[in-house]
């Protein structure tokens, strides 16, 4: 179960014009009546919750109107003569507070003060009804949040799918890959009523927890139904989220989407997982959601090298409790695992209904000679308006693909088989001298195409591999030989050249609209400072 708690204030339905009057923002303060208090918590599938209204008189510590405006500086000099004056004494008696350090209003500015000081204190006295209705609380909060548990009667295909508890009795969608966590969970005491016990209820222990990660056609029954509940919960943590109806097929594409859950009950043993995906509850597993990603293909005809699908990362959650224990990058590995052919016993559902919903374009013959299948066909990984942390986890994971590929590569050339090494790949990572450590060169426009290919990724995230990769090649070489401050002064410049060549490119606009050649120069190296910060920050230098 996760809580939440949110706070905030009701005003009056008395409330005096904010444009027409100087004062606004004060008399918000003044004439506000109730405290608003809303818990929600969310059942473990997250596709229902319950929600506590509470209303509490508010206790306002501002000093009143006309003290803390009109004779603010008289009322600090006198505040300890005046301190037991009461609210209705002090704006009854404004004038004899204001001393002469306060100017005389005119006499239509008298007026308007003493209509807006008896305002309040009839507002403040007469306590009236607050603006909103439990019933207009209730219809604005329900769009942020999935249906409330008194509606579960009409979600009738979500409500098969979970317990009496609030638990998924079986993932949403074909299971592809499987993995432990330690998680923090709060002690279990012996005794709550002994000292001890109370002091183990806030202590927390470690607990080796499940989670498995399930691909879903947005198609497929009750997948769009579940989602439109918990999407709702990416409006507190993703800017200008939009609901997605995973059913829209725009431009011949369609929608997947990579569930994160949580496994409850049996042995974590992922044979026993896979074999759960089957019977749905026959084991007595239990599911609870713990984030998503949503996936968007569609059709590229004059994408280089070659034309295919491209998937689009579109949306990316983790809910709080299970943040910083990475499954952001297990999920991001499982999608590039799912573009390369990783999953295809476990995906031949999805793949076929992908076939028949989304309009595919290419082989599908998943039983043809080459053994190639529908995935296959997808050529590029791509995100839509990544946030800086969803950047960073991006480019630690295509740096380590890369380099991956490098170390196959060079593992085979010191072998005596390299049957399974693509020759193309071979010529242009080793024949043209890209890992030594002594190549400071930029990789040629063709050649990152052809690697970025091969790893599902765009041109840019690979010429950013390449960089992440040559500066831990040149750090490693500064740390094993003996450079002068000279020498070591020049392997840096021409990595730096290297990366501003490239940042040059991508910012072409930016920097050709500086007006002097010196602005250029400082916004160039500005983003040179902040690529380089990150790349040392990902590789820990």
């Amino acid at each position: 179960m996760i809580s939440a708690t949110s706070t905030g204030i009701l005003a009056n339905s008395t409330e005096i014009d904010a444009e027409n009057s100087p004062y606004s923002s004060t008399l918000f303060l003044q004439k506000a009546s109730s405290r608003l208090k809303i818990a929600i918590s969310l059942s473990p599938s997250c596709a229902f919750c319950t929600l506590d209204i509470h209303k509490m008189p508010l206790e306002t510590t501002c000093p009143p109107l006309s003290t803390r405006v009109l004779g603010e500086d008289t009322a600090e000099e006198n505040s300890d003569a005046n301190s037991t004056q009461t609210h209705q004494h002090l704006l009854s008696n404004s004038s004899s507070t204001s001393g002469s350090k306060r100017k005389a209003p005119d006499e239509d500015g008298d007026n308007d003060q003493s209509r807006i000081d008896a305002e309040i204190v009839t507002t403040t006295n007469a306590g009236s009804a607050p603006i909103m209705s439990d019933d207009e609380i209730m219809k604005r909060i329900s769009k942020a949040i999935p249906s409330v548990q008194d509606q579960s009667a009409s979600l009738p295909i979500i409500t098969s799918m979970i317990d009496s508890d609030g638990y998924l009795t079986k993932p949403i969608g074909s299971i592809v890959s499987s993995y432990t966590r330690k998680i923090k969970v709060p002690s279990t005491p012996t005794n709550s009523d002994s000292a001890e016990g109370l002091a183990a209820s806030k202590t927390e222990t470690e607990v080796e927890t499940s989670f498995i990660l399930a691909l879903a056609n947005g198609k497929s029954p009750g997948v769009n139904e579940y989602h439109q509940q918990v999407q709702k919960l990416s409006l507190f943590f993703i800017e200008n989220a939009d609901d997605v109806d995973l059913t829209n097929g725009e431009s011949g594409g369609g929608w997947n989407v990579l569930y994160l859950f949580r496994r409850h009950g049996g042995p974590i043993s992922t044979s026993a997982i896979r074999d759960n995906a089957n019977d749905g509850d026959g084991k007595g597993y239990r599911y609870s959601f713990a984030g998503f990603l949503t996936l968007f293909t569609f059709y590229s005809p004059f994408r280089k090298p070659q034309s295919g699908n491209i998937l689009r990362i579109c949306q990316a959650l983790v809910l709080p409790p299970y943040q910083r224990q990475g499954h952001g990058k297990a999920m991001m590995r499982a999608v590039y695992d799912y573009a390369k052919v990783s999953y295809n016993d476990a995906l031949r559902s999805v793949h076929m209904s992908t076939v028949k919903d989304q309009g595919y374009h290419g082989d599908n013959d998943t039983n043809s000679n080459n053994g190639r299948s529908i995935s296959q066909e997808i050529v590029e990984v791509n995100v839509e308006d990544p946030a800086p942390g969803f950047t960073c986890m991006r480019n630690i994971i295509d740096y380590q693909s890369f380099a991956a590929m490098v170390a196959n590569l060079t593992v085979s050339d010191n072998s005596t088989s390299s049957s399974d090494i693509d020759p193309a790949i071979e010529d242009i990572i080793m024949k043209k001298g890209y890992c030594k450590d002594d190549c400071f060169q930029s990789m040629a426009e063709n050649d990152a195409v052809i690697l970025a290919s091969k790893l599902r990724i765009t041109k840019t995230q690979l010429q950013i591999s390449y960089e992440i990769f040559k500066l831990a090649s040149m750090t490693r070489a500064l740390e094993r030989r003996d450079y002068t401050t000279k020498e070591k002064q020049a392997i840096e410049t021409k990595f730096r050249l290297m990366v501003k060549k490239r940042l040059n490119g991508l910012h072409k606009e930016d920097i050709g609209a500086c007006p002097s050649k010196v602005e250029k120069q400082k916004m160039l190296t500005k983003l040179f400072d902040a690529s380089l910060k990150m790349y040392k920050y990902l590789l820990r230098i």
